[in-house]
């Protein structure tokens, strides 16, 4: 009961400081988004991220961090929704999320989303290739793209990885011959369990970032060998990480975007 009380609480001081920060800076976003000064909006989502952490108390803890330059695919691991939120920790230039269409129509957030990232709706094929185009232009143009390897919160029992991967990721870093850059959220998944979504958790967040695997030279045969080769190193990264077990008996209100399998 006290351990509910307390998680709640936090929950609760936690929105305050996340909507409140964002509502601060959202005229100056609105601002930049209609100006197209791209590398304002990114620049305020990673301060307003670090702000939130800071006084939240949610401790950074980034292992490996991999510079790049030029365009290259960033491959992840994807437990919580709270990842779609710690990845604005990580970069303060323009990248690109490779998101479902369903984020773009958050109120506020959604419109922002629209105009840094690209989209698809996951139930059309047409959408999934248009989206996939759009994000390798953006990679011929010099900027990263981020994908979640397993094309979801799919996986019921973190930190096992699920499978198995979505090929995205893996056609794009093979077509633009770029660097495939794997990298896991370690804790994310404890500080916001997915199923039910309900209390935020303070933790340390931790990102670790793998070695980079290179495609130059590699065909669409290839995907296979390195899909297995990305799982392995996730999985590796991931031992042991706290496990999770989801309960599909309680459902949450919260729970608007995160549908498994």
């Amino acid at each position: 009961m006290f351990d509910n009380l307390k998680h709640s609480v936090y929950t609760s001081y936690s929105a305050i400081i996340g909507i409140g920060f964002f509502l601060l800076f959202y005229p100056l976003l609105l601002l930049f988004k209609l100006l197209t000064f791209r590398k304002g909006l990114y620049l305020l989502f990673h301060s307003w991220a670090r702000l939130y952490c800071f006084f939240t108390g949610i401790d950074l803890r980034i292992q490996g961090r991999v510079v790049q330059e030029g365009g290259v695919v960033y491959c992840c691991n994807h437990f919580s929704s709270f990842d779609n939120f710690a990845v604005y920790l990580l970069w303060d230039k323009p990248f690109t999320i490779l998101g479902i269409e369903e984020i773009a129509r958050l109120p506020l957030y959604g419109s922002l989303f629209k105009s840094m990232h690209v989209y698809f709706n996951r139930n059309n094929a047409k959408s999934k290739v248009k989206a996939m185009q759009q994000a390798m232009q953006r990679l011929e143009n010099g900027e990263s793209v981020v994908v979640a390897a397993e094309g979801g919160i799919k996986s019921l029992s973190p930190p096992e990885v699920h499978q198995p991967f979505e090929d995205g990721a893996f056609i794009m870093a093979i077509r633009k011959q770029v660097p495939l850059v794997p990298f896991v959220f370690k804790s994310n998944h404890v500080i916001l369990p997915e199923f039910p979504l309900k209390y935020l958790h303070q933790r340390p967040c931790e990102i670790s970032f793998l070695e980079p695997i290179q495609t130059v030279g590699l065909g669409m045969k290839d995907i296979p060998t390195l899909k297995e080769e990305v799982y392995q190193a996730m999985t590796a990264a991931l031992e042991g990480v706290t496990e999770s077990r989801a309960d599909l008996s309680k459902k949450s209100a919260w729970n608007l975007i995160s549908e498994f399998r």
